[in-house]
């Protein structure tokens, strides 16, 4: 004797297949259009620059100017190395344009300077990208020191 089968019919299996396609569909959909507006569309948000007060502007410029003049004695008495060097220099000259602009650019990316049309700051960063990261000792940075102090006694 055998047991009775029951079967449905195979248009029910066909509609819960055609659901879950569509939403799934749906949800990449929904995940293109996130990502393209959070990673592709221009920021319409304005960076606003806080400029420090014009009293306060040649002790900033001294502050980091002695740092600059540190790190190079630092340098030339090879206390530390081209990579810790050119790794300063990139801290030193982005605390310098966060007091000078409010602008928090020790958090930045490259990509992300570039945003902000500083040209001098981008300039800068991408000379000490790879030297900074690499593992082996690339680039010079006593070069690149006097350029970052033109740029900061530059500054406006």
């Amino acid at each position: 004797m055998n047991p009775p089968v029951s079967l449905q019919e195979a248009l029910q299996f066909h509609i819960l297949w055609v659901f879950l396609a569509i939403a799934l569909l749906i949800g990449a959909l929904v995940l293109i259009i996130y990502a393209y507006k959070k990673y592709y569309v221009a920021d319409d948000k304005k960076i606003i620059i806080k400029k420090p007060s014009k009293q306060s502007i040649p002790k900033i410029k001294e502050k980091y100017l002695n740092q600059i003049n540190e790190l190079e004695i630092n340098l030339k008495n090879n206390t530390i190395n081209n990579r810790q060097g050119y790794q300063k220099l990139s801290t030193i000259i982005r605390m310098f344009v966060y007091e000078m602009t409010g602008i928090s650019v020790q958090n930045y990316t490259l990509e992300e300077i570039k945003v902000l049309r500083m040209p001098r700051l981008t300039k800068l960063v991408a000379e000490y990208y790879e030297p900074e990261f690499s593992s082996y000792d690339l680039g010079d940075a006593l070069d690149s020191l006097s350029l970052t102090r033109k740029v900061v006694e530059a500054w406006q």
